[in-house]
């Protein structure tokens, strides 16, 4: 919702929608962002012909994945002309999957990393396009670090959304090795 709320400001980007998986994320969505005059798009299963007819009629340069849990087979992925762009919680190799700014936090990592990932089929596979990192303060709570994470995003992906706007080339790291995968926590 952060990142939505800063890109909706910038007059030459044309956002089309904001698609979600999760009903119970409707009225958040609907309330955090009121002055969108964009659809809010409930898709339960991202992969399913209806999502993909749906982002085809979009015609869409670019797609922005934040905080979506379905991982994207190649019938969605090709609906982007450009790019599909995870914006990842974690330094990919280290931490893919669910909830890496929590397990940054449970393993005691000084420095909390942040990854632009070219989106390919697997679970944060693709190849970094940015990767930076910040400070973990001792008395920082999960709040604090998603709150810095999603000002250090943005900045992240300003540089990157203006080279795709002139046409530049993006530089793309390919991850050669396996990585460490850490799985969704929950408030349960």
């Amino acid at each position: 919702v952060y990142i939505a709320k800063r890109l909706i400001k910038i007059k030459h980007l044309n956002i089309k929608g904001i698609l979600y998986s999760d009903k119970r994320k409707k009225k958040y969505l609907e309330n955090s962002i009121k002055k969108l005059k964009k659809k809010f798009i409930y898709q339960k299963k991202i992969n399913s012909k209806i999502s993909e007819k749906l982002l085809k009629s979009l015609n869409l340069d670019l797609i922005l994945i934040a905080g979506y849990s379905q991982i994207l087979k190649k019938n969605i992925l090709k609906q982007a002309k450009k790019f599909v762009i995870n914006l990842h919680g974690g330094p990919v190799k280290k931490y893919r999957g669910g909830s890496p700014l929590n397990w940054q936090i449970i393993n005691g990592e000084k420095k909390i990393g942040l990854s632009l990932i070219k989106t390919d089929t697997g679970i944060d596979t693709g190849g970094v396009i940015s990767q930076k990192y910040f400070k973990l303060n001792y008395n920082d709570k999960i709040k604090d670090v998603h709150g810095k994470a999603n000002q250090f995003f943005l900045k992240m992906l300003l540089p990157v959304l203006k080279k795709i706007k002139a046409n530049k080339k993006i530089k793309v790291n390919y991850q050669k090795t396996k990585g460490k995968y850490h799985f969704q926590r929950s408030d349960k």
